[in-house]
Formats: C-alpha cells, sequence, structure tokens
C-alpha cells in the first residue's frame, strides 16, 4: 500500500524530487511520510515533504496525540480551498461563530520551497496574509488544502505572474489547477496523492454562506476529520 502511494506520489508531483531509490519498500518507508484524513466522504491520502521538516514533524506531533480528530473543516471555497485544523471548531458550533483565529499561541517558521507550487491537492500552512504576517510564519494547528481553479497559460507570464515556472510546474498547474498567484506566500508541506473526489465533494459543499451572505462559509453539514499516519 505504501509503495502504490509512493509511486502515485510520483506519477502526479514528479518535480517533487528528494533524490530517492524506490528499488525497496523498506527504503521508500524510512524517508516518506504518509497521512491519511478520513471525513465522512471519504479518505484523503497525502504525502509529506522532507524539505519542510518543522512543519512536517508539528503536523506529526500532532497527529500522534489525535489533536486533529473530531476538528471541522471550517472553511470552504470552491475554486480556491478548504480550510481546517481550529482547534476552537471540537464540540458543538453555532452558525453564526466565526472560527479561524485558533491555534496562534504558537508559529513556525516559513520553510518555503520554490519547487512545491499551490496546484490543485497541495497541503498548505496556514496564516493571516503577508499584509499582516510578513514573516509568512505558519499557525501551529491550521491548514488548507488547495482546491483552484482551472488555468491557461496566460497565467504563467507578466503582466499575470512575474515568477519563474519550470515547464513541469507549468505542465502540472494545466493538469489539475491550483491558485499560482500565492505562490512563494505560504509553506506547502504536502501533497493529496488519493482521494481527489473527496476533495472536489468538500470543497462544494453548501454553506451557510450561501444561505445568508451574514454567515460564515461554513459547509451545512459538519465536516469533521480525523488524521492518522500511515508509517
Amino acid at each position: 500500500m505504501r509503495y502504490v502511494i509512493y509511486m502515485i506520489s510520483l506519477s502526479y508531483f514528479f518535480f517533487y524530487s528528494c533524490n530517492q531509490n524506490s528499488s525497496t519498500i523498506d527504503k521508500i518507508d524510512s524517508k516518506i511520510d504518509s497521512i491519511v484524513i478520513h471525513t465522512y466522504y471519504g479518505p484523503m491520502t497525502f504525502v509529506l515533504f522532507n524539505e519542510t521538516p518543522l512543519h512536517k514533524q508539528n503536523f506529526l506531533d500532532k497527529i500522534d496525540t489525535k489533536f486533529y480528530d473530531s476538528l471541522l473543516f471550517h472553511r470552504v471555497q470552491p475554486q480556491f480551498m478548504i480550510q481546517g485544523g481550529d482547534p476552537t471548531s471540537r464540540g458543538k458550533v453555532g452558525p453564526a461563530m466565526v472560527l479561524g483565529e485558533g491555534g496562534q499561541s504558537k508559529f513556525i517558521d516559513a520553510e518555503i520551497d520554490p519547487k512545491f507550487i499551490m496546484c490543485k491537492g497541495a497541503l498548505v500552512a496556514f496564516h493571516d496574509g503577508v499584509k499582516k504576517n510578513p514573516s509568512k510564519r505558519s499557525n501551529s494547528s491550521q491548514f488548507m488544502i488547495l482546491h483552484g481553479q482551472a488555468l491557461k497559460e496566460m497565467h504563467f507570464s507578466p503582466p499575470n505572474n512575474d515568477r519563474t515556472y519550470t515547464e513541469e510546474q507549468i505542465e502540472l498547474y494545466l493538469q489539475r489547477g491550483g491558485c499560482p498567484q500565492l505562490d512563494g506566500q505560504y509553506t506547502i508541506f504536502g501533497q493529496l496523492v488519493d482521494g481527489w473526489h473527496i476533495l472536489d465533494k468538500i470543497a462544494l459543499s453548501q454553506t451557510y454562506r450561501s444561505v445568508d451572505q451574514h454567515l460564515p462559509d461554513r459547509p451545512l453539514r459538519d465536516i469533521r476529520m480525523s488524521i492518522h499516519h500511515l508509517n
């Protein structure tokens, strides 16, 4: 199972290179950490990146203590992202309660690697935005999973984008979509490799805001999570 997950991750996120040799399962297991996020829609499987060790270890530590179990995906915006991990979302939460401020007692220094891009399925550490947080330090518990929009080649050249992309990165964006306007602003510490339809279902959930624009963009039906480490 771990070997299959690894091979899927290579075929999709082919520019994620750790100089790894996939000749044996033991060697793969020692270098790749995979996690599964369970929801009532089904599971989503991710690989975590070794190039972001602070974020990876923080995430695994929280998973080991079952920190994320029963927390909500509290913010859902189709063609952008789904967000969860706010500790204040545990327990009963009223429709008007605004979530997203939890987990700010501790921050993680940014680990932004230019080879990781904001394509669909990127596992991204949350922060309040560069204007409020120019250091780009991450919230210690909240994360986003990119859903993203469909993209064309024009999105990767001036004046739409001044960043330099590899051919592989552009091809990945064209295949999957994403949010290239956010590249370089957040730490990307993992990538979805299985459960794409689950991400779509969550991102397209009906929200309180779709009923009343004054309410949060949280799904009408609570989408709670549990996460476990495969290795």
